[in-house]
C-alpha cells in the first residue's frame, strides 16, 4: 500500500480533480441549462454593467492625474470586458441551439461540446468553445494588470527626467501587445486540453511573484531618489519634473498596494479551495467543484 496513501487519504481523487482540463471545467459548467429567470437576470445585469464600463473607461480616459499610458492600460483593463459579454453570449447561443433546435440530443453535438475535445481547426466556429476562448483569454488578461502597471511604473521610472512630458505611446502598445500576446498563448492551451487548474494557479501564482519583486524594488527605488532629491537637492542635479515625476511614481504605487494584497488574497482562496482536501478527510471533488463553478460564474 502506497504510504501517502495513509497520510494524505484523498489524495488521488485531488490528483484526478485538479489535473482536468480546464475547457471541461467549462464546457461541463456552460451545459448546465439555467432557467428563464437566470437568463433575464444575466442579460439585464449585461447591460448594467456595459453601461458602468463605458462610462468608466470614458473618466479614465479623460482623468489628467495619470500619464498618458497607465490611463490606456486602465482603458484596456476596462474595455476588455466586452470578452467577457461576448463569452456569456455565446453560452446563450448554445443554450438555445441545445434546447429549441437540437431537443437536447447530444448526438447531435460536437466532441467539443460534449467532452471538451477541441482543437482549433474544427472547433473554431462552435459558439462553445469560442466562449472558452474568449472567458479564459479575459481571465488571463486580467491577472496580468498588476505587471502591467508595474512595468509602467518601470519605464516611468527609467525616463524620470521627461516622462510626464513625452507620452511615449509605444509603451503601452509594447506593454498592451505583450500581455495580449500571453493572454492568448495561455487561452490557447486552455482551450485545446493544454492546462489544467494546477498549471494555471502556478502560472498565477509566479506572475503575482514576479510583480510583487518588481514593486517593492520600484517602490524603494522612488522612495530613496525622492528622499535624496528633497533633503540633498543642493549638492544634487536639482530638477522640479524629475521631483513630479517621483512623487508620481510613489503615489501610484501606494495605490497599487492595497490591489496587490486582494489579488493574493483571491490567488490564495482558490489555492485552499482545492489543496485542503489533501491534508482534510473532506471529499476533494466535492470541494473541487464548488470552486471550479464559482470560478466560471464569476
Amino acid at each position: 500500500m502506497d504510504p501517502t496513501a495513509l497520510i494524505l487519504p484523498n489524495a488521488t481523487l485531488f490528483a484526478e480533480s485538479h489535473h482536468t482540463p480546464l475547457i471541461k471545467i467549462f464546457i461541463e459548467n456552460s451545459r448546465n441549462l439555467p432557467s428563464d429567470f437566470e437568463n433575464v437576470t444575466q442579460a439585464v445585469l449585461l447591460i448594467i454593467s456595459a453601461l458602468f464600463t463605458f462610462v468608466g473607461a470614458r473618466i479614465a480616459l479623460h482623468l489628467s492625474v495619470f500619464h498618458w499610458n497607465l490611463r490606456m492600460i486602465m482603458v484596456a483593463c476596462l474595455l476588455i470586458w466586452v470578452e467577457l459579454a461576448l463569452s456569456r453570449t455565446l453560452c446563450f447561443v448554445f443554450h438555445f441551439d441545445y434546447v429549441y433546435l437540437k431537443n437536447q440530443n447530444d448526438s447531435l453535438l460536437s466532441p467539443c461540446e460534449t467532452d471538451g475535445s477541441c482543437n482549433f481547426w474544427e472547433n473554431w466556429q462552435t459558439p462553445l468553445f469560442l466562449a472558452a476562448f474568449f472567458r479564459y483569454h479575459y481571465l488571463f488578461f486580467m491577472l496580468q494588470l498588476p505587471l502591467c502597471i508595474v512595468f509602467e511604473r518601470a519605464f516611468a521610472t527609467v525616463f524620470v527626467r521627461d516622462y510626464e512630458r513625452k507620452r511615449r505611446r509605444w509603451v503601452f502598445f509594447l506593454i498592451s501587445g505583450l500581455s495580449n500576446g500571453f493572454s492568448t498563448f495561455m487561452a490557447c492551451l486552455a482551450v485545446t486540453s493544454n492546462l489544467n487548474f494546477h498549471q494555471t494557479i502556478i502560472t498565477v501564482s509566479f506572475t503575482m511573484f514576479l510583480s510583487a519583486l518588481l514593486y517593492l524594488y520600484l517602490s524603494y527605488h522612488n522612495l530613496q531618489q525622492l528622499f535624496i532629491l528633497e533633503n540633498e537637492h543642493r549638492r544634487t542635479n536639482y530638477s522640479l519634473s524629475i521631483r513630479y515625476q517621483l512623487k508620481e511614481n510613489v503615489k501610484t504605487l501606494k495605490l497599487m498596494r492595497q490591489f496587490f494584497v486582494t489579488m493574493s488574497i483571491f490567488i490564495l482562496a482558490m489555492s485552499l479551495s482545492v489543496y485542503i482536501p489533501i491534508i482534510t478527510t473532506s471529499d476533494a471533488d466535492m470541494c473541487f467543484d464548488v470552486f471550479r463553478r464559482t470560478m466560471e460564474n464569476r
